[in-house]
């Protein structure tokens, strides 16, 4: 549940829920999207908060672990 605000190109995250095989979380937040002079997107600018997280990726960490929060 959120709110993208396009004249600001800003979204207001109440809550989002992430649920795949690598991670699982409970997030809220917000991000700013800035584009280049060509409107290509450059990059985001995000501030999250996160719980009940879990991550398994063998590729990136040695064994799977979980937070109960994340600021």
């Amino acid at each position: 549940m959120g709110r993208y605000d396009g004249a600001a190109n800003h979204l207001a995250l109440t809550t989002a829920d992430l649920d795949a095989k690598e991670a699982r979380a409970r997030l809220k937040g917000g991000g700013d999207f800035y584009s280049d002079t060509s409107g290509k997107l450059e990059r985001v600018k995000a501030v999250l908060a996160g719980e009940n997280i879990a991550l398994d990726m063998p590729g990136i960490f040695p064994q799977a672990g979980e937070l109960q929060s994340l600021r």
